[in-house]
């Protein structure tokens, strides 16, 4: 936030849109279909197939990284050819490992090693930040640091996942662990994924085209500050995730219910908090000392982590109904909502960076809805 120029940031925001597009490619037509498997499988194979997984993965992270060279063309007429190449090797390497380290993350906490799965992240984090001060103190080119900090952190990372996992595992999958089975089953998650996140990466690069860069920068900015929201229920799904997918399994309503209740009052408590610490410009706020640009339109943070609020409070809902095996439903919800986040961005015109934020406020509110409806239908059905 603080290396790059506002209109490099605006940029850069649109690359990383494209990253979380590409990375739904391996997510859910490999990653997350063997983890529903291995959900429902004993303790003892649950981290069996691990490197034929990861190997599956990584070829259709290549797949995925074709969205990188999208951003590539959107935004060349916005920054140098120098910058381009960059941030398209950087992003598109990037894709290929962090999908890898996410589901080496998620599977050790289905397998119930939640200490080795923390011990990554904490190998994540302090990995990136050694990263950041070599490259930083180096005279590599800015633009550079941001996604390449990351493959650093994510190599080692993994590294460690795979030791605490017990290594590749057996390389002779079962049947259901096959490609085309695993294709078969995520089709409908990628789709139910792919339209929201390409719905993302469609709402930056409109505002970035009728607002400009710099506010594309300003509202990736309000971005990083606001994301410690989802973070938080992020970590928390992928605890109570796969809970709630073996109780959706079992049709165990009551004990589903519970789940999601302390999840929405953990993330909206959690929420509030941070929204007084960070909203606004104040004394005890450190945030805008760590990233200025993100207050150069004031309210925009505040906006952002309003918005983060509402929308981290149904990621669990979402893994309820993939555990349900009503992967269809979540497309049809996706169909709905996600149209909205690009017709929002269509009002950065007046509304500038606050474009994305309204985005997602709208998204969620029509998926709340859309995701109570098909939750309680299967339910009702038994």
């Amino acid at each position: 936030m603080n290396l790059l120029s506002e209109s490099t940031l605006g940029v850069y925001a649109v690359f990383f849109a494209a990253f979380i597009v590409g990375t739904t490619f391996p997510h859910n037509l490999v990653y997350l279909p063997s983890q529903i498997y291995a959900v429902g499988r004993p303790m003892a194979e649950k981290l069996s197939s691990i490197g034929r997984v990861l190997w599956m993965g990584s070829a259709f992270s290549v797949l995925g990284s074709v969205t990188i060279l999208v951003a590539a063309v959107a935004t060349a007429a916005y920054t140098s050819t120098s910058a381009t190449i960059a941030l398209t090797v950087t992003a598109a390497i990037n894709l290929v490992v962090s999908s890898a380290q996410d589901n080496l993350r998620r599977i050790l906490h289905i397998a119930g090693s939640h200490w080795s799965a923390a011990s990554m992240s904490i190998v994540q984090f302090a990995t990136v930040a050694i990263a950041l001060v070599a490259m930083i103190a180096t005279d590599i080119p800015e633009v550079w640091i941001p996604f390449g900090s990351l493959i650093c952190a994510n190599i080692v990372s993994s590294t460690l996942g795979l030791v605490r996992a017990g290594g590749f595992g057996r390389w002779k999958a079962p049947a259901e662990l096959k490609a085309r089975v695993l294709v078969r089953s995520g089709r409908w998650l990628l789709a139910q994924a792919l339209i929201p996140t390409g719905a993302v990466f469609l709402a930056a690069t409109v505002i970035t085209s009728l607002a400009g860069a710099v506010a594309m920068g300003h509202a990736e900015a309000a971005r990083i500050v606001a994301q410690p929201v989802l973070v938080f229920a992020t970590g928390l799904t992928a605890v109570l995730g796969p809970r709630v997918m073996a109780a959706a399994m079992s049709r165990d309503e009551r004990g589903s219910r519970a789940m999601l209740r302390r999840f929405t009052q953990l993330t909206a408590v959690v929420g509030v908090l941070y929204l007084g610490l960070a909203g606004w410009e104040t004394p005890w706020n450190p945030m805008q000392l760590i990233v200025p640009p993100a207050y150069a339109v004031n309210g925009l943070v505040a906006a952002t982590i309003v918005a983060n609020i509402v929308f981290g409070s149904l990621f669990l809902r979402i893994d309820e109904l993939m555990g349900a095996r009503r992967e269809v439903s979540l497309v049809k919800v996706s169909l709905v909502g996600s149209p909205l986040l690009v017709v929002a961005a269509l009002t950065a015109g007046f509304t500038g960076a606050f474009a994305r934020p309204l985005g997602f406020l709208v998204d969620a509110g029509v998926r709340y809805p859309g995701y109570l409806h098909y939750r309680e239908k299967v339910y009702r059905e038994g």
